[in-house]
């Protein structure tokens, strides 16, 4: 069961993450775990991502951890189910961080795959804040890689409070277990943040001859009644940020049984569907 969420799973999660730089996060380079350390196998290349590197191929992902597929073994990935090859920048950082990366290629890049899940401003907001204070990431947002006993009753009395205002929540759906956040993406965001996402977005999508923005949905928006509403009003604030691009909204293909049940990532079948709706509306609409 994937429960990076929960000590001590969650510092073990922390443990495979790198600060190169401050404030520049990646995966641990050319990392080969097993299922034993994290509840699913995890590879990274050389500079410290999942999937491919760039070396030529036509099509590119960017995203956070859904765009990384976090939560499933390296076969079950959906960039490693696709019908042609894809480099791979996902990663839950900022999106500077995804501008600077992509500063360092070829100027006449082919066609970007950019991964719209709700959390892509939140966690940009959150390396925005950072950069006011400096220093190092991991101490900016009090990650520890060893927890105490305190640290542990901490968390629990956090979390267990969080049921019982009604924060967080639990479905059944078909013979599975579901917990749900009622606040898990859900911020509001000063316009001198806003103004400096659309500049960089900008940025970004420029490097590319084609872009296409694909969104898609967290457990919330599918588990709780109404939450679809405001999801769907983010969606509309990004867009208004976008450049001219190619905007495929696939909410309405997911359900829950998509997602892991206490992981807010897509299990095994919602990465092959991933792929599969790729497939279909972006891979197959290219022409060379």
């Amino acid at each position: 069961m994937v429960l990076i969420q929960f000590p001590p799973k969650s510092t073990d999660w922390l443990k495979v993450l790198a600060e190169d730089s401050p404030g520049n996060l990646t995966f641990q380079r050319n990392l080969s775990l097993g299922y034993k350390e994290l509840g699913f196998s995890l590879k990274t290349n050389e500079n410290g991502y999942r999937g491919e590197s760039f070396n030529g191929q036509k099509y590119m992902a960017v995203g956070t951890s859904f765009g990384a597929s976090v939560g499933v073994d390296e076969e079950d990935a959906w960039f490693n189910n696709l019908i042609c090859n894809v480099s791979n920048l996902s990663f839950p950082c900022s999106n500077l961080q995804h501008l600077a990366n992509i500063k360092k290629l070829d100027d006449n890049l082919n066609t970007l795959i950019y991964i719209y899940h709700p959390n892509v401003l939140i966690t940009s907001l959150s390396f925005f804040n950072y950069r006011k204070v400096g220093g190092s990431y991991f101490k900016y947002m009090g990650w520890k890689l060893n927890l105490g006993k305190f640290d542990y009753l901490k968390f629990y009395l956090k979390f267990f409070s969080k049921i019982l205002s009604g924060r967080i929540t639990f479905r059944w759906r078909g013979s599975r277990f579901f917990m749900l956040d009622r606040k898990y993406c859900m911020s509001n965001y000063p316009n001198a943040f806003l103004e400096e996402e659309k500049r960089v977005l900008k940025e970004i999508f420029l490097n590319f001859q084609k872009v296409y923005v694909v969104r898609v949905p967290i457990k919330e928006e599918l588990g709780l009644r109404g939450a679809e509403g405001y999801f769907d009003k983010q969606w509309s604030l990004f867009c208004e940020m976008l450049p001219p691009s190619h905007l495929i909204d696939l909410t309405s293909f997911f359900d829950l049984s998509d997602y892991h049940s206490l992981d807010n990532h897509w299990n095994v079948s919602g990465n092959s569907k991933f792929a599969n709706l790729l497939g279909r509306f972006v891979i197959s609409n290219q022409t060379d």
